[in-house]
C-alpha cells in the first residue's frame, strides 16, 4: 500500500495529499515566473517530512518489501527501526537505497549456535549491560577473549554466496572502559579456500582505519568506520574475497578477528579483554548499506521510491519543466523517468548511474547514449533534468552530461512520473518548475 507520511501527525495517512500554500509568484498562465529561481512550482525540503514547502501536492512512497527490517541513523546518530512503507529521514536528507540482503543469520544474536556456540572459536559472548548504537540499555554483546596461546580469537560465521563478487561487511564496536581489545580486523574470505581474502584493521579506541589489504586473489579492498551513537563505530570493508574463482560457485565467507597490539590475529590471550559488539552485515554490495536485523534466515529490505502521478495539477508532462534534486549518492540509477502509455508502455527516461566511483548518466528511450566521468561517492551532488520542448537534458553539478532529441522521444498519453527511484544515498530539496530552465540559470542553481 503506498502512504505519505507526516511525522508531525505521528501516524499514516493513507494517499493523503498534503496541500500547502504556494508561495509563488505566477504568470497569468499560473506558471512560475521563470526569473524567480527560488520559487519553483513545487518544492519538498525533504528533511523530516514529504510535505511541501512551496506548492500543493503529495509523493506517493514506497518499499518493496514488508516487515521490520529497514533500519536509518536518525539526526541524533541513533541506529533506529523503520516501520513498513515508513521514510527513513537521517541527517543528511531522505534515505533512498536499492535492496540489500544481510546474509549473516541471526546479526545480533550470538547466543545462537551459528555463531560457534556451545564452543566458540576462542572468545566467550555474554549480554551487555551497555547502551547500544540504538539506544537500547543490553541490545549490545560483551565479546571476551580465552587465554588460549597460538590461536586467533574469532567472531565468525559463514554464508552461502558467491566470493567472486564484491560483498560488504560490516559491524558496530566498542571498547569498554577496561579490559579491552582495542584492534579488531574485519575479514571477507573464501571460506572453500580461506587464503583468499579482503580486510581492514580498525583501531575502535581512536575510530581509525590502521590498514587494508588482500590476500592472494582478494581484489578491491575499501573501508570505511562511520562514528555511531552511544561511542560505537560502524566499521566496514569491501572487496572480491576470490576474484578468479569458478563463475556461480557457492561458498561460506565473513569473520571477525580480535587483534592484539603488534597486529597479529594469532595471540596468547589474557581471558578478560574484549569488545562490545552489536548488529553484523554482510551483503553483495561494493558499500555498506542501511544494517538489515535478521533472525534465523538472511533477510532482504526492499527498494524505496517515490512517484508523482500525472493527475497531480502541478506537473505538464507534455510540457517543458525543470527537476532538480540535491543529495549524496552511492550509486543512483534512474533519477527521473517519464511514463507513456500507448498500446502497451513506452517511455522516455533520464538516468544517472554511479557504480563504482564511475558516472554513466544517459537519456534513453529504446535504447541508452551514454556518458562516463569519474566522481567520488558519498559526495554532494546536484542531478537536474530538464524536459524541452523536443529535448531530455541531464545535468550533473552544473555541467550537462546527455541530452536526447528530437527523434526518438516517447509520445502518448501521460501516465505517470517517477522521482529517485533507485538511488543510494540521500535526497533533499527536491524542486520542480514548470518551464525549462536556461543554461544560465541551471548553473546557478546546481553548480557547486
Amino acid at each position: 500500500m503506498i502512504k505519505s507520511y507526516n511525522p508531525k501527525d505521528s501516524k499514516f495517512n493513507i494517499n493523503t495529499r498534503n496541500r500547502v500554500v504556494s508561495t509563488n509568484v505566477k504568470t497569468k498562465n499560473n506558471k512560475s515566473q521563470p526569473n524567480n529561481l527560488l520559487s519553483p512550482r513545487l518544492h519538498y525540503p525533504l528533511s523530516n517530512s514529504l510535505i511541501p514547502e512551496i506548492g500543493s501536492g503529495y509523493l506517493d512512497y514506497t518499499r518493496t518489501t514488508t516487515g521490520s527490517n529497514a533500519t536509518y541513523i536518525d539526526k541524533n546518530g541513533i541506529l533506529k527501526t523503520a516501520a513498513n512503507d515508513e521514510p527513513r529521514f537521517e541527517k543528511g536528507g531522505l534515505l533512498m537505497e536499492t535492496s540489500s540482503t544481510n546474509l549473516l543469520k541471526q546479526s545480533n544474536t550470538f547466543s545462537d549456535l551459528i555463531w560457534g556456540n556451545p564452543t566458540p572459536y576462542h572468545i566467550t559472548y555474554t549480554p551487555s549491560a551497555d547502551t547500544g548504537p540504538d539506544n537500547i540499555i543490553g541490545s549490545a554483546w560483551r565479546v571476551t577473549e580465552d587465554s588460549a596461546s597460538g590461536f586467533s580469537h574469532t567472531i565468525m560465521q559463514n554464508s552461502v554466496s558467491n566470493p567472486a563478487l564484491v560483498h560488504t561487511a560490516s559491524v558496530y564496536l566498542k571498547i569498554p572502559e577496561t579490559n579491552y581489545r582495542r584492534y579488531m580486523s574485519l575479514l571477507i574470505w573464501n571460506a572453500g579456500v580461506s587464503s583468499n581474502a579482503v580486510y581492514g584493521v580498525f583501531d575502535i579506541l581512536e575510530g581509525k582505519i590502521v590498514r587494508t589489504g588482500n590476500n592472494n586473489s582478494g581484489r578491491n579492498v575499501r573501508a570505511q568506520i562511520i562514528k555511531a551513537a552511544n561511542g560505537y563505530w560502524r566499521c566496514c570493508v569491501s572487496g572480491i574475497p576470490h576474484y578468479d574463482t569458478t563463475t556461480g560457485a557457492s561458498t561460506g565467507i565473513g569473520g571477525y578477528f580480535l587483534v592484539d597490539p603488534f597486529g597479529s590475529t594469532v595471540y596468547t590471550g589474557d581471558g578478560v579483554s574484549g569488545f562490545y559488539i552489536s548488529s553484523c552485515q554482510l551483503e553483495q554490495s561494493a558499500f555498506p548499506t542501511s544494517y538489515i536485523p535478521t533472525d534465523s534466515s538472511a533477510r532482504t529490505r526492499g527498494t524505496d521510491s517515490f512517484n508523482i502521478y500525472g493527475n497531480n495539477n502541478f506537473i505538464w508532462p507534455d510540457s517543458p519543466q525543470t527537476i532538480i534534486c540535491e543529495g549524496d549518492h552511492e550509486i543512483a540509477t534512474s533519477f527521473a523517468q517519464y511514463f507513456y502509455t500507448t498500446s502497451g508502455v513506452n517511455f522516455s527516461n533520464i538516468v544517472a548511474s554511479m557504480p563504482n566511483g564511475t558516472m554513466h548518466s544517459h537519456i534513453e528511450n529504446s535504447s541508452g547514449v551514454y556518458t562516463s566521468f569519474i566522481t567520488k561517492p558519498k559526495i554532494k551532488i546536484i542531478l537536474c533534468a530538464v524536459k524541452r520542448k523536443n529535448k531530455l537534458e541531464l545535468w550533473y553539478n552544473g555541467i550537462m552530461v546527455a541530452s536526447k532529441g528530437p527523434s526518438g522521444l516517447a509520445s502518448g498519453t501521460f501516465n505517470y512520473m517517477m522521482i529517485a527511484p533507485y538511488l543510494n544515498g540521500h535526497v533533499k530539496n527536491l524542486k520542480i518548475y514548470d518551464y525549462d530552465l536556461s543554461e544560465l540559470e541551471i548553473k546557478k542553481l546546481t553548480s557547486l
